[in-house]
């Protein structure tokens, strides 16, 4: 609404209020996911269809969050890990599982029992060894 000098300057607050309005509407309903919120279930899981895998991946002091569809192949996530990271061979993989110890992944077994440990939330971090 642009304002003319005949327009009151009731009516220019009134559609002010009602613009004010509606951004604070539509920024309630923005979702945001923050990095920071990792660990938490329900950060990321409401902005994840129910068959997506969310993989955080550390090469070094280099962290990247990879998605997959599940089902997903452990040739196919050290292909991608690899293309992602410009490594040309990944020597291991290996998760944190409930007591802190990191575990080993180095077939589709191990994979999925990492994966079966982490599907509640369906995000799972991973450490790659060059």
């Amino acid at each position: 609404m642009i304002a003319q000098e005949s327009t009151p300057q009731q009516v220019i607050d009134m559609a002010g209020l009602h613009i004010h309005y509606l951004i604070n509407r539509n920024n309630k309903n923005i979702t945001r996911a923050p990095v920071s919120n990792w660990g938490k279930s329900n950060a990321i899981s409401c902005l994840m269809r129910e068959e997506e895998i969310l993989l955080k991946c550390h090469v070094g002091h280099d962290i990247r969050i990879l998605s997959f569809i599940q089902p997903i192949r452990y040739e196919v996530i050290k292909r991608k890990i690899q293309e992602s990271f410009g490594i040309a061979e990944i020597s291991r993989l290996k998760y944190k599982d409930e007591d802190g110890e990191f575990i080993t992944i180095i077939n589709n077994v191990d994979f999925d029992t990492a994966i079966k440990l982490y599907k509640k939330e369906n995000k799972l971090e991973i450490w790659i060894i060059e």
